[in-house]
């Protein structure tokens, strides 16, 4: 039973592949018992979907009405009114330049992370080049050996460096030698880590993550990266840019899309503190990898958008209206792909 309905969901959802969905489109005409729960699957997320969006416009009519029946003066409606517009030219201004992906699955990760990946200058031991070095300092020791190319040791001594001082220069160099010595899952955990528990080293870990993701085929989240670091970052803006104009095909206009999410889960779940730290991990640090995951719907047409965040959006619901950027379309029974602007 439970085979049948993640079978099921998996088709609703546009993740078979095209052999699997011809196997399934058959199964439904010879299995009768099957098409049974295929139908009855099917209804059930039908009217989820359709007790999400009326909660959501029941909600907005509730918050217009508040808003008419609170601001009655005329300068305060014309003063309201302006300010909604300048708000939603500045969000189009600003994210103009994006438009439509023709799709991932031609990009060729590994070779752009080959033309991009440099692994990142040491600035955080202050080590002088040339001085002599206290090699019995376990710090000193893995961060010499980062500096001489020797990843290898280095990973060793940072890794024991992080159970002890969990700060942000470990972690990220951390990241950095795994990604030379090849274990880039480990470096993917350890990069998110800076990137949600640090400000410092915040964009150079995403950076890195990108390029990690890219090199692992997980083109679809690398893009969410890209698109986060051209939308609020600085250092490494103009090369995510440059990613995704000419080796994506990001066309030159778009436009950002209300849309409601349908679904939404968090890994690992967000505690009441958010999850999130400072540059001094404290009771909300977390030390692993947390990603963001999920489906929004176009109210206005129906259309259907899988998400996916490395940098989790703080309480984000089931229901909630937020905005997005609409990166790829739906198509052969797939969903589209979005990113949200959190």
């Amino acid at each position: 039973m439970k085979e049948n309905l993640d079978l099921i969901d998996a088709y609703l959802n546009g993740n078979l592949e095209t052999n699997e969905m011809l196997d399934f489109d058959d199964r439904l005409k010879s299995d009768p018992e099957f098409q049974l729960e295929f139908q009855e699957a099917k209804l059930i997320k039908n009217i989820l979907r359709e007790e999400v969006k009326l909660k959501v416009l029941q909600s907005l009519k509730n918050q217009e009405a508040s808003i008419e029946k609170s601001q009655t003066i005329k300068t305060h409606t014309t003063m309201k009114k302006y300010i909604s517009i300048a708000a939603t030219l500045l969000l189009i201004v600003s994210l103009s330049y994006f438009g439509l992906f023709s799709g991932t699955s031609e990009v060729n990760g590994a070779k752009i992370f080959g033309q991009y990946y440099e692994a990142y200058t040491n600035i955080a031991s202050g080590i002088e080049r040339g001085t002599a070095v206290d090699l019995t300092n376990l710090k000193n020791r893995a961060y010499y050996a980062y500096d001489l190319g020797n990843y290898e040791e280095a990973e060793r001594g940072l890794a024991q460096l992080v159970e002890t001082d969990k700060s942000a220069d470990n972690y990220f160099y951390l990241g950095i030698a795994h990604i030379e010595t090849g274990d880039t899952e480990a470096a993917k955990n350890d990069l998110n880590i800076v990137l949600n528990n640090y400000s410092k080293y915040a964009e150079q870990a995403q950076w890195y993550l990108a390029l990690t993701l890219l090199k692992d085929g997980a083109t679809d989240e690398a893009l969410s990266n890209l698109v986060d670091l051209s939308v609020k970052g600085d250092s490494y803006k103009e090369k995510s840019l440059e990613i995704l104009m000419e080796k994506f095909g990001l066309k030159s206009l778009g436009e950002t899309n209300p849309v409601i999410v349908v679904e939404t889960t968090t890994r690992p779940e967000s505690d009441e503190s958010g999850g999130l730290g400072t540059n001094v991990p404290d009771g909300s640090f977390v030390d692993q990898r947390q990603v963001q995951f999920g489906e929004v719907l176009n109210p206005n047409n129906g259309e259907q958008y899988r998400f996916f965040n490395d940098r989790p959006i703080r309480d984000l619901r089931e229901g909630d209206m937020i905005e997005c950027i609409v990166l790829t379309k739906g198509r052969k029974g797939r969903k589209g792909y979005a990113f949200l602007l959190g």
